[in-house]
């Protein structure tokens, strides 16, 4: 008999027997009414699934790839935005240096960061008008000697920046 063709026996249930080239045997029942498919297209069979299953681990180390790529072009992209978003915020505050507190200029978004401009702008405001009525308010007594304006850095910089807006004003006064 040739490879890949088989027999049927009995009633009922259908016994396929197969000889392969070599010689070499096997025996397969099957009940009334199953089709039988033919050796040869079984091996077509799995042929065709091994190529298939052999592009699909292809496709999905090639997705795993892109995935990888996507991944690193986002983190690319976020550290570009934010040093976008560093320049803009540096801009705004030399652009408003004098009239804003520069520690209140803060946002994710160039929208933020603007708005918060405007924050910062207010506060200075109401930061100045209280310094000036303070200012105002202090009487210096007759003969009272000259206090020293002079201040180390180090002096400054542990200065608020209250204390920093006053002193300026003082000194345009």
């Amino acid at each position: 008999m040739p490879e890949g063709e088989g027999q049927a026996t009995g009633q009922g249930s259908t016994t396929v027997e197969h000889r392969n080239a070599e010689g070499a045997g096997a025996s397969v029942t099957v009940n009334q009414g199953e089709e039988l498919v033919p050796i040869s297209r079984v091996r077509d069979l799995q042929s065709t699934n091994d190529r298939l299953r052999t592009r699909i681990g292809e496709l999905e180390g090639q997705l795993g790839g892109a995935g990888e790529a996507a991944q690193t072009a986002q983190r690319a992209a976020d550290e570009a935005r934010q040093l976008a978003l560093g320049e803009h915020r540096r801009a705004l505050i030399a652009e408003n240096r004098g009239q804003i507190v520069e520690e209140l200029v803060q946002g994710n978004t160039t929208d933020e960061l603007q708005a918060s401009v405007e924050r910062a702008r207010g506060a200075f405001s109401r930061i100045a008008a209280q310094t000036r009525q303070q200012l105002a308010e202090q009487r210096v007594p007759a003969g009272t000697p000259a206090r020293s304006r002079d201040l180390t850095p180090e002096q400054l910089a542990a200065l608020s920046p209250t204390e920093k807006i006053a002193r300026g004003l003082a000194d345009r006064a």
